[in-house]
């Protein structure tokens, strides 16, 4: 899964997350981005299926579905990775 991240200062700083909700992408935070990035590094991923990150097949079997919770927390975590 390769998702479209929207990043702010260098990677020597300590890394901060901002989360969008379900009709936003990453590109949301770019203001409170620009105020972070003196003191951290800012990362805003549009999560799956968001803004210019993967759009999953919608006749996706429930069971195998990639919009579940815990593929959200797999993203996030190898984003982090």
């Amino acid at each position: 899964m390769k998702l479209h991240c929207e990043v702010w200062g260098t990677p020597d700083r300590p890394p901060i997350v901002l989360l969008h909700g379900m009709g936003g992408t990453g590109k949301m935070y770019r203001p409170l981005g620009a105020e972070l990035e003196e003191n951290w590094y800012v990362i805003a991923p549009d999560q799956r299926g968001h803004g210019r990150s993967f759009v999953a097949d919608p006749q996706t079997p429930a069971a195998t579905h990639p919009f579940a919770p815990e593929h959200y927390a797999e993203d996030l975590h190898e984003t982090l990775e």
